[in-house]
């Protein structure tokens, strides 16, 4: 038996439903399609995630149209979890503000699974309306609505409650032409308000790589002026067309973030007005106390640089200004979709949801998205590498003596015993947590000469932490960090995710998960191992050039 997604129909063989055109999925219809919710009746599932499932939800009485997102399996059991998604609806309406998505009701269904109530939006996600302009987006228009976004952001700031995960995603800009913020679920609350918020540590590594200020790039604690940094990685990609960082891996895009000045927006768009590049360089400074101090500053800032500026400055973002239904995915980073975000993928690949392509051109957008086990994962390596705000970490002290690395042909599972060993020079107990090889081709080895990658090992102690993977993402000393590049070995004890889940030592080669991942020759791939929730030990493989993800199991 197959399904349509969207509305439910059952059809005997795969295919496409012939009333809307989306992609038939095998298996028993969503469960609570035609259930009563509160006081709303669930029509149609408009969005799925790895942790949840979003449902279009109509009051019978009165008509009235929401979002219903619901949690699901693992997701719904976990107490840390759960706390992290109601977090989101407790941040907005502690800042309640017309330019922030509204959250109407929490509460569980019958059978104890957590779901939000939020406002059904019309529209489209700012990130897709940058595609659609492909870098020419009207200077003054753009302008205008992060000015709405800056009162939100100030609103928030208000209180205490800093974002942490601005981008084009999380930016929704309705039928009307108005901005509104969306996806407070990593928010970090001030304890004043004795509301409280996942991930509130000052060390924890939360956000999107591309959007992270230099101080949460390196784990430091963050105030209201690193939301203004990602305010200034949108203004720079929305006037440019390309975020001002690019990097092979994630290692190297957050050091960009920390070390190297961003290139002129004038130099890439020569129309864009002085004041326009100089209040964007300004927004991403590396030192906070040289960025704006306030989001009203730079609010103020955008609305001087709108003087002057010619009438087609303010013409629509793009034709996609007639209205369309936006579905709300929960769906979770997962290393594979983390490790496309940081490659030569396009700039605006979106997550996978599980939506079909018919369903993608209906706008989807992420919102409420929950810190995924992806993200902890990959973060690992790059905070022990960047905690210490430099290059030149303590010298290792392996076991045993170093082995001849070959660069240009690095096999990444047939060094693990030597990681180890380095690790365990460190910490005696220490056990692999996640290993990141980029530029792997399809013989399953790595020129690290040529690629200038960095293959990354992470290893945690066992006497530090719970080992849950959905626990509080807290930064202690308890990770050995080993990367192995052309300019050699480092190794380093560091802070990192303590709660993270341990995984054996991988059993299939790089080349094995290549071939069972369809690799063809020339084709190069980022491969992650890591050991995923309900699923064990598990590769997966981000390639170049392609929006799309594999995984496989360890089970060679």
């Amino acid at each position: 038996m197959f399904t349509c997604p969207v509305c439910a129909r059952v059809y005997p063989k795969p295919g496409t439903c012939t009333s809307d055109g989306a992609a038939l999925f095998g298996g028993e219809p969503p469960s609570l399609l035609g259930q009563q919710v509160g006081s709303y009746r669930v029509e149609r599932l408009i969005g799925q995630g790895g942790m949840g499932e979003v449902y279009l939800g109509v009051q019978p009485e009165i008509g009235a149209r929401v979002a219903i997102k619901v949690l699901t399996g693992d997701a719904a059991a976990s107490p840390s979890l759960v706390e992290r998604f109601f977090a989101e609806a407790r941040a907005v309406n502690l800042i309640h503000h017309e330019s922030i998505v509204n959250v109407l009701d929490m509460a569980r269904t019958a059978d104890g699974r957590p779901y939000l109530v939020m406002e059904h939006l019309e529209g489209a996600p700012l990130g897709q309306l940058f595609a659609a302009s492909a870098g020419s987006a009207p200077i003054g228009t753009l302008a205008r609505l992060i000015i709405e976004v800056l009162g939100a952001l100030t609103a928030a700031h208000a209180i205490g409650i800093t974002h942490r995960d601005l981008k084009p995603e999380n930016v929704f800009v309705t039928s009307l032409g108005r901005a509104k913020v969306l996806d407070f679920g990593v928010a970090k609350l001030n304890p004043e308000l004795g509301v409280a918020g996942p991930g509130t540590q000052s060390h924890a590594l939360l956000g999107t790589p591309h959007y992270m200020s230099p101080e949460q790039a390196r784990g430091q604690p963050v105030d209201a002026r690193s939301d203004l940094y990602s305010v200034g990685v949108i203004l720079f990609e929305g006037v440019t067309g390309q975020r001002p960082f690019h990097a092979d891996s994630l290692y190297d895009l957050l050091e960009h973030h920390v070390r190297t000045p961003p290139p002129s927006p004038r130099a890439l768009r020569p129309e864009l007005p002085p004041a326009f590049e100089a209040l964007i360089l300004r927004a991403l400074e590396k030192d906070p106390a040289r960025r704006f101090q306030s989001a009203n500053e730079l609010a103020l800032a955008l609305s001087e640089a709108l003087k002057g500026l010619p009438e087609q400055s303010f013409a629509p973002l793009s034709s996609a200004s007639t209205e369309r239904t936006v579905s709300l995915s929960p769906g979770p980073a997962t290393p594979a979709t983390l490790a496309a975000s940081v490659s030569a993928a396009p700039a605006h690949t979106p997550l996978a949801t599980g939506v079909s392509a018919t369903q993608a051109s209906r706008w989807p957008l992420v919102v409420g998205g929950l810190v995924g086990l992806g993200m902890v994962l990959t973060a690992v390596v790059a905070v022990a590498w960047l905690a210490l705000g430099q290059r030149t970490p303590a010298p290792p002290r392996p076991a045993t003596a170093e082995v001849s690395v070959d660069l240009r042909r690095f096999d990444a599972v047939a060094y693990f015993p030597t990681a180890e060993r380095h690790a365990r020079g460190y910490f005696k107990d220490a056990e692999l947590v996640t290993l990141v090889i980029p530029k792997v081709d399809h013989t399953g080895l790595v020129d690290l000469e040529a690629t200038q990658a960095h293959v990354g090992y992470s290893f945690r102690a066992r006497g530090v932490g719970q080992g849950d993977p959905m626990g509080s993402v807290v930064l202690d000393e308890c990770v050995a960090a080993v990367v192995v590049s052309r300019n050699g070995v480092v190794a380093t004890k560091s802070q990192g995710m303590c709660n993270t889940m341990y995984v054996a030592p991988p059993r299939c080669s790089p080349a094995r998960v290549m071939q069972k991942l369809g690799a063809q020759p020339g084709q190069r791939a980022t491969l992650q191992y890591f050991f995923a929730y309900s699923k064990g030990p598990t590769w997966s493989a981000a390639f170049d050039g392609m929006n799309e993800s594999r995984e496989s199991p360890d089970d060679c």
